[in-house]
């Protein structure tokens, strides 16, 4: 009978030193996650400044072309592009079969 006692007393013992570890474990997580939000939200700023940096630029992008077009008439604007591609042949080039290749795949999906 006393070696049954031992021996729940021994489990008790060992019960308590998991639930106690388990415990700290626990409390050690929740510490690293507390302590990691402050840069994690520092980084989500971050992001969220270039993310509005880069909107912004390209809304202002979008204006300035709507303003170009709107001030400008077909023969104007045909004339620009024509001095564009004589100044910069290279990126016309690429410019020229990315859009080719965009309307070709828009055709090809309206099929």
């Amino acid at each position: 009978m006393a070696m049954l006692k031992d021996l729940q007393g021994t489990a008790s013992n060992v019960k308590d030193q998991i639930s106690g570890t388990l415990a700290d474990a626990g409390r050690n997580v929740r510490d690293r996650i507390n302590d990691a939000r402050g840069p994690a939200a520092e980084q989500l700023r971050n992001a969220a400044g270039a993310v509005s940096d880069f909107s912004s630029g390209a809304a202002d992008s979008v204006q300035a072309v709507a303003g170009y077009v709107r001030e400008n008439d077909v023969k104007t604007m045909l004339a620009d592009l024509k001095d564009f591609v004589r100044r910069h042949p290279g990126q016309s080039l690429i410019a020229a079969i990315a859009a080719g290749f965009l309307i070709g795949r828009g055709m090809r999906s309206g099929d």
